[in-house]
């Protein structure tokens, strides 16, 4: 009975002197930082984007200019299979926030692994955005995508499917449909304010956009060869079996790319089933 008792009593004084430590941790004063707060214009880390660029050829390091200037997006990585253009990037978002953080990677997938990663921008060649895209969707990753979707219909329909099956945000590049310049010039000319249209030049790039149509050569091939228009005079012969000028190996090695890419894509797209 006293055994019991000095077990009771020991236990109860136990859960007393632990009560009183308890309540005096929890009454001190806690300090929590007023960026971890969001306080004072800071953005708490709970609502921030992490973000990663793919591709700093081009377009990426313009990307990269216009995204890092937001509070609430932090770039964590850069990827290219190129050294030079890697370094080139992490240098450009490291000295932004005048650290070393930013990761560097040669293999898209390896960068894609990041759990701590929310988003990507994909600013590759066009062949490999529809991979890079399906490949960020299936790693519950959300996608800023250059101009095109794909070379072709099947895999442009490849990360329709990946999008809607993952249910990521996907953005694709074609601001200058909604850009407020954009607007007003389409308003100014269907209400005929430039007077009537003569021409309309279309074109990939701003120089094959822009260029004077008075200033550029002929487009006359002449007899076996290939016209260029980077150089502005016929390339070497290149004869087809018929006698016909036949397409350049670059045409040929472009066909074979969006071949590949398209098989590529829908293997991908099978894999996620």
């Amino acid at each position: 009975m006293k055994t019991t008792r000095s077990l009771v009593a020991t236990r109860r004084a136990f859960l007393k002197r632990t009560d009183l430590a308890t309540g005096g941790v929890l009454g001190l004063p806690h300090w929590i930082s007023a960026s971890a707060r969001g306080a004072a214009g800071a953005v708490a880390p709970s609502i921030r984007v992490t973000v990663a660029c793919i591709g700093l050829g081009n377009r990426g390091p313009d990307n990269l200019h216009a995204l890092l200037p937001h509070p609430e997006v932090r770039v964590m990585g850069v990827c290219d299979v190129h050294e030079t253009q890697r370094a080139h990037g992490k240098k450009l978002v490291d000295d932004h926030y005048g650290n070393r953080d930013c990761a560097k990677f040669k293999d898209y997938r390896e960068l894609m692994a990041r759990k701590d990663l929310d988003a990507v921008l994909i600013c590759t060649p066009d062949h490999w955005h529809p991979l890079i895209t399906i490949e960020a969707a299936r790693q519950g990753k959300h996608v800023y995508c250059e101009k095109s979707i794909g070379w072709s219909v099947c895999a442009a329909q490849a990360v329709r499917w990946a999008v809607h099956d993952r249910k990521v945000v996907y953005q694709f590049g074609t601001q200058q449909r909604s850009d407020a310049k954009f607007r007003l010039a389409c308003e100014l000319v269907r209400n005929g304010r430039i007077g009537r249209l003569q021409t309309i030049l279309v074109g990939v790039g701003c120089r094959a956009a822009f260029r004077s149509p008075t200033n550029r050569p002929s487009r006359r091939r002449s007899r076996g060869r290939a016209y260029s228009p980077k150089r502005a005079s016929p390339t070497a012969p290149c004869r087809g079996r018929s006698g016909t000028a036949s397409p350049t190996a670059s045409q040929s090695s472009m066909r074979t790319m969006r071949r590949a890419s398209n098989t590529r894509c829908r293997w991908a797209a099978l894999g996620m089933r």
